[in-house]
């Protein structure tokens, strides 16, 4: 892409050029001095990488909408791209497949005041999440899966992020136990936590979708579950619950590969909407 094909287009607002086979590197820096723009797509563009270099200058432009999933970035893109931290109306900003790694820097959250959905999932980024420390209300999704990071989520997770309706953390390599205040996240809809090394007891969640395989996850399963449930691969051990027949709108609840035991309750079967149940892998005998 020349650098020179978008410097007249100076009322430019929206620039999109995914699903292409354009290849080499895009100009940014030659959009320096367009204020006006406010949404750039280039995803997917698997040999476009991205000229980030602006001369240790502010551009002028304030995005609302990055997408960059599935092109040639760096790897190390996140701390090249500097001008990412001077971004404070982002909304929207997707890396993900890009191959990125090293820490995800400190800025990348707490910048973003009015952000409502991120994801880097796909990538090797190493190190800890920093989170910010007041209230991001703006903030809808997370997706930070398939990754390599390390650490604990803090307590008041559920707190930071109140307006939460889709976070997916799987394959990383979390520890520590789950945020009681997940309880708190009224608008979450689907959470992803498998495959990391939490800890500890299932809090409570009221999303519609939980998916907490294989982590080490122990004591028993909570009497009151969201609609699909994924349980397994962990160490949960008791029974099940006889008032899990509580739970009218109960779907799917996959417990296999645990330390459960004990007689199946009959009033398992009087769950109305519970259309598979998974047990394999367990210590239960009697009856069905």
């Amino acid at each position: 892409i020349p650098k020179l094909a978008f410097s007249n287009l100076t009322s430019l607002e929206c620039l999109y050029l995914s699903d292409n086979l354009f290849h080499g590197k895009f100009p940014l820096p030659s959009f320096a001095n367009q204020s006006k723009l406010k949404e750039l797509i280039i995803s997917p563009n698997t040999q476009l990488g991205l000229e980030t270099n602006f001369q240790h200058t502010i551009p002028s432009f304030q995005l609302r909408l990055l997408a960059l999933s599935k092109c040639n970035l760096r790897k190390n893109f996140l701390t090249d791209a500097t001008f990412l931290s001077s971004q404070h109306q982002l909304e929207v900003i997707d890396l993900s497949s890009n191959g990125l790694s090293g820490s995800l820097p400190p800025w990348f959250l707490r910048n973003y005041t009015r952000l409502a959905f991120a994801s880097l999932r796909n990538n090797t980024l190493t190190g800890q999440i920093h989170l910010p420390t007041q209230p991001f209300s703006s903030v809808q999704g997370i997706d930070l899966s398939e990754n390599a990071l390390v650490g604990f989520l803090p307590p008041d997770f559920g707190s930071i992020f109140p307006n939460l309706r889709y976070l997916n953390l799987s394959m990383n390599h979390l520890v520590g136990h789950m945020p009681p205040s997940f309880a708190n996240l009224r608008q979450l809809r689907q959470m992803d936590l498998s495959n990391n090394h939490f800890f500890g007891q299932i809090p409570p969640c009221p999303c519609i979708y939980l998916k907490l395989s294989n982590n080490n996850l122990q004591v028993g399963i909570p009497s009151t579950l969201p609609r699909i449930s994924f349980l397994d691969g962990n160490n949960l051990t008791g029974t099940i619950p006889r008032n899990l027949s509580l739970n009218s709108e109960l779907n799917l609840l996959d417990v296999h590969d645990n330390q459960l035991s004990g007689n199946l309750p009959a009033s398992t079967g009087d769950i109305p909407g519970l259309e598979v149940l998974i047990l394999r892998g367990n210590h239960f005998y009697g009856h069905i």
